[in-house]
């Protein structure tokens, strides 16, 4: 993620799922990444997977003595980048949030997190201007997106759930980090926490 986000939109994205009721829940999505997203999760994959070749390839040039202990590394390098795509897609970004009469929550393949209504102080849209730069403390950067522990150089710490540099909710909470989200349909998405929050 660019270190200032900008709300501007930057790539021609596929149109995002439309959000998805069921009973008195509304599941939005976590937005397609955006052309910036894209591009950073390429080349960090890329070069993942160049280091990894030209391990091999060295160690094939070299002599045999020494190749097996090339080839042993570059392994390590191609599995430890397809191990760590995979825990990205399943514990650190979000596939969905959810809305209904008791709250939010934000689900992720092996894991969710529930916010009750009474937890929110503040909900609205905001953009790169306001954030300022953001400095990575704790999670991932780069790779399908932005998630973890971030502080803005404006509004201090916050978790952030980032797959695109527009379309930013931020969500100030009373007792915990507030939470930076790109959802899709953000706008609708504000509407509808705020109508259950604010009954």
């Amino acid at each position: 993620m660019p270190d200032r986000p900008d709300n501007a939109n930057d790539s021609a994205s596929p149109a995002p799922e439309q959000a998805v009721f069921t009973g008195d829940e509304t599941t939005f999505f976590i937005a397609p990444m955006d052309l910036a997203m894209k591009l950073s999760t390429i080349l960090i994959l890329a070069l993942v997977g160049m280091v990894s070749v030209g391990l091999i390839l060295l160690g094939v040039w070299l002599h045999k003595s020494a190749s097996g202990w090339l080839i042993a590394p570059a392994v390590i390098v191609f599995l430890v980048g397809v191990i760590g795509v995979m825990l990205i897609r399943v514990y650190s970004r979000p596939r969905s949030f959810t809305i209904s009469s008791e709250g939010m929550r934000i689900d992720w393949p092996g894991r969710s997190r529930k916010l009750p209504k009474g937890a929110f102080a503040e909900m609205r849209l905001v953009t790169g201007t306001e954030l300022g730069s953001l400095t990575r403390r704790f999670g991932l950067r780069g790779v399908l997106g932005c998630f973890g522990w971030f502080t803005s150089e404006y509004m201090g710490n916050m978790d952030a759930y980032v797959t695109r540099n527009d379309g930013l909710v931020y969500l100030r909470l009373k007792n915990r980090r507030p939470i930076l989200l790109t959802p899709t349909q953000p706008a609708e998405f504000l509407d509808t926490l705020k109508s259950v929050v604010e009954e």
